[in-house]
């Protein structure tokens, strides 16, 4: 598991901000993560070797919820790390 930050410090940077979560890209991971509850979310950012073995993603937000589109079109609720 990858935390950056911890939660204390991500609570901070979110009050400063006044925003409930925040999207970090430039992060190379297998899929999309959320941490913290989901006020943190890594997101894999395009990059050849990934998109060669199709684990490309996109992050949808729709009516408050957060969900993953995979390369196959398949849509999936994001959950945390520690789900």
């Amino acid at each position: 598991k990858y935390y950056p930050a911890s939660e204390s410090t991500l609570d901070a940077v979110l009050d400063w901000y006044g925003v409930r979560r925040v999207f970090v890209g430039h992060t190379i991971f297998r899929n999309v993560k959320a941490f913290y509850g989901r006020k943190g979310i890594d997101v894999n950012v395009s990059n050849q070797e990934n998109k060669d073995k199709g684990r490309s993603r996109a992050v949808l937000l729709e009516d408050g919820r957060t969900f993953v589109v995979g390369d196959n079109g398949i849509i999936k609720e994001l959950r945390t790390a520690e789900e």
